[in-house]
């Protein structure tokens, strides 16, 4: 077994007052491999999001324990054009977290970004863009190039497609996985669509009603699913991609 990047054990996130309690997130436990993608996917509802913002520092847990050994991570969001600022152009919105963070020169973080947005194949000339003129696939290209920034060991990823047309869906799965491969960035790939999840993980969670109900590699869980959730979630894209097999060439 290889190093752990991310251990998480016991994680529970309770929500409302004591007459009137909602268990977001019911006990659970998993590990992330250096270099590896986690996909975790349910429906609305089930957890993930909540799991991902804990893992990221934005909710604090109830109890349990969170153990990250990297030294950076990020977060990449749902909807992409609501993370940049209306008045702030991308170039500046891509270098305003090293600007009060690192100690270098003003010059070095815009050569940073431009370099950012190359990796991503957002061109430069967007730099001096503002949000509203770019479509949606570029928005969540130039949030991609925002997070690398800083060159995490891990990116959480919470439906970074949902927002998306299908054939962008494709271009930014395809950038995160050439990512993970280039840089042996790690990923935590939320979603609720398993065949999507399907196509960049190395392992899946599948996660209802708060809990973790089964676990294992990508392709064994697709083709042999033990729990009936688990089936249910599978014959759900079924009929749209005809057989099995198809999920995967997604």
């Amino acid at each position: 077994m290889s190093e752990a990047i991310l251990e998480v054990n016991g994680l529970t996130k309770v929500f409302g007052t004591k007459k009137s309690q909602h268990k977001a997130v019911d006990n659970i436990s998993f590990r992330l491999e250096q270099g590896e993608c986690l996909g975790i996917i349910g429906e609305s509802g089930s957890g993930k999001s909540t799991t991902a913002h804990m893992i990221a520092g934005l909710l604090k847990p109830c109890s349990g324990e969170i153990d990250y050994k990297g030294r950076y991570l990020q977060m990449i969001f749902q909807n992409p054009i609501r993370s940049f600022s209306p008045r702030m152009n991308i170039l500046d919105s891509l270098c305003e977290g090293l600007l009060y963070q690192s100690d270098l020169p003003r010059k070095e973080i815009r050569k940073k970004a431009l370099e950012a947005m190359d990796m991503v194949k957002l061109p430069r000339d967007y730099a001096r863009r503002y949000r509203s003129q770019l479509s949606g696939g570029e928005c969540q290209r130039a949030a991609i190039a925002r997070a690398l920034m800083i060159h995490p060991d891990l990116l959480i990823c919470d439906e970074v497609t949902s927002a998306l047309d299908v054939s962008i869906q494709a271009e930014i799965m395809q950038l995160l996985y050439r990512l993970k491969q280039s840089m042996g960035i790690s990923l935590l790939f939320i979603s609720h669509d398993i065949a999507l999840v399907s196509g960049i993980s190395d392992r899946v969670a599948v996660m209802h009603d708060g809990k973790i109900v089964e676990t294992g590699d990508t392709m064994a869980l697709i083709e042999n699913p033990k729990q009936d959730y688990t089936k249910e979630l599978i014959a759900s894209v079924l009929p749209v991609y005809g057989e099995k097999e198809k999920i995967m060439e997604r």
